[in-house]
């Protein structure tokens, strides 16, 4: 029994309850809690987490849950850092301490941001799960720790979402603009409009808002040096960091195009540096589980054809990557494409790049939860005839292998639908896409 902690837990556990709630714009993620399942939220360093579960305090206050009922605590408080393996009971009894008489008797909620990182965490939220009333909620920066851990013991008694940075529809809540995408006024359309060209420059990071471009890329290299660092080399004990960030920075030059191992490696070498293509997959991966990357494979029916082919590479915000040095706000096109590769992530994993028997390529084929598929071309402008042919050439002969009858352009603000022998081609401002899609 450690009663230093114990008393600081219950000083914790006392000033979140006590603490006002500051508000703030709610997301379209809505968690969905399962009776005895932990609600899992994963996603980037400082995209809005625990923001989510302030929303979620608020909503149990707005049902009269008592303050009493409600558990919350953020493990990066410096308070909790000498926790260790042995300690977690000091927790549990920290609480029910404070209030025996709901010790199984009434439905208490935790709420634990950040917690994965301090050994037999897994353990704990099974024995709360198992022995109390009570609803957990789980926030963390590692799709790769959380599910290695969940493995052991909370395998089948986990529900698992995925939140991102803002979308641009919940850039427009957050500024108070329409999100309605039809019949909109004149003025609706100058403001959302207005808000399309600053959520391409400010992206979708919570605290960025309201920064002067310069403070606005200082905060993005902080974020990235804290995932690069926190959320990879600490967690992974990485054993060349420099190559990891040269590598981090190198593939946000590459967003929408194909990524070469080997090629990585080769360059690599002539710098100076010893390192094997198994170690820069690895790196790859372990920044995909930082959510900081999303690489989307080729379609193949094929599983290991899917392996041996190149992935493509994304940033999971697109601001995130111009502040870093990257060239995609110089080009647009790039830009797009990045932003809606994010957006279609939103709502699936099963996201791919297509390429077709005759070598054309189709950025986009996803399939949704529901089981609808979609083709997503993306294309600055197609003003040129030569890019028209070429995009809408490719989109045809996808649909006609695919039979998938509906495709989309998404451009810079051209709108038109496109008849083909094989069904229609969308053509749709992205600004507009971006309000309409999963709709």
């Amino acid at each position: 029994m450690n009663m230093e902690l114990r008393q600081a837990l219950r000083e914790i556990i006392l000033d979140r309850q006590q603490m006002e709630l500051e508000g703030s714009t709610p997301r379209d993620l809505v968690i969905e809690p399962y009776e005895k399942k932990v609600s899992i939220c994963m996603g980037v360093r400082r995209c809005g987490k625990s923001t989510l579960m302030e929303g979620i305090v608020a909503g149990l206050r707005k049902k009269r849950v008592a303050r009493e009922n409600i558990v919350w605590l953020n493990f990066m408080d410096d308070r909790l850092a000498a926790l260790e393996e042995g300690d977690w009971n000091d927790l549990y009894e920290a609480y029910y301490s404070l209030y025996p008489e709901k010790r199984r008797k009434e439905k208490v909620y935790f709420i634990f941001d950040e917690m994965q990182d301090y050994p037999g965490w897994q353990l704990f939220i099974e024995r709360l799960r198992r022995d109390e009333k009570c609803e957990i909620y789980l926030t963390g920066s590692s799709s790769k720790l959380l599910s290695k851990e969940i493995a052991t013991c909370l395998r089948g008694r986990t529900m698992t979402w995925e939140l991102y940075p803002f979308s641009f529809g919940e850039y427009l809540t957050r500024a108070k603009v329409s999100r309605k995408v039809g019949r909109l006024s004149t003025t609706q359309r100058m403001e959302v409009l207005r808000a399309w060209e600053n959520y391409k420059q400010t992206g979708g990071f919570p605290e960025v808002y309201g920064l002067s471009a310069e403070r606005r890329r200082q905060l993005h290299q902080e974020y990235f040096s804290s995932i690069l660092y926190h959320d990879v080399v600490e967690r992974n004990a990485v054993g060349q960091p420099l190559v990891l960030r040269s590598l981090a920075r190198r593939m946000l030059n590459q967003v929408g195009t194909l990524f070469s191992v080997s090629k990585v490696c080769k360059d690599f070498s002539s710098m100076g540096y010893s390192v094997s293509r198994e170690t820069i997959s690895q790196y790859v991966q372990w920044l995909e589980d930082a959510f900081f990357l999303i690489t989307v494979p080729a379609f193949s029916a094929s599983m290991g054809e899917q392996q041996r082919r190149m992935h493509k590479v994304y940033c999971s915000d697109h601001a995130m990557a111009a502040s870093l040095g990257a060239r995609i706000t110089a080009n647009i096109g790039q830009m797009l494409e990045n932003i809606v590769c994010v957006e279609l992530r939103r709502h699936t994993h099963d996201l791919y790049y297509y390429t077709t028997q005759n070598k054309y390529e189709v950025d986009f084929l996803a399939t949704l939860p529901s089981g609808e598929r979609h083709l997503v071309q993306v294309c600055h402008a197609m003003d040129d005839a030569t890019t028209r042919r070429r995009e809408l050439r490719a989109l045809t002969t996808a649909m006609q292998e695919t039979n998938i009858k509906n495709a989309w352009v998404v451009t810079e603000g051209h709108e038109e639908d496109i008849p083909t022998p094989h069904g229609t081609i969308h053509a749709l401002p992205a600004w507009k896409w971006l309000l309409s899609f999963g709709e």
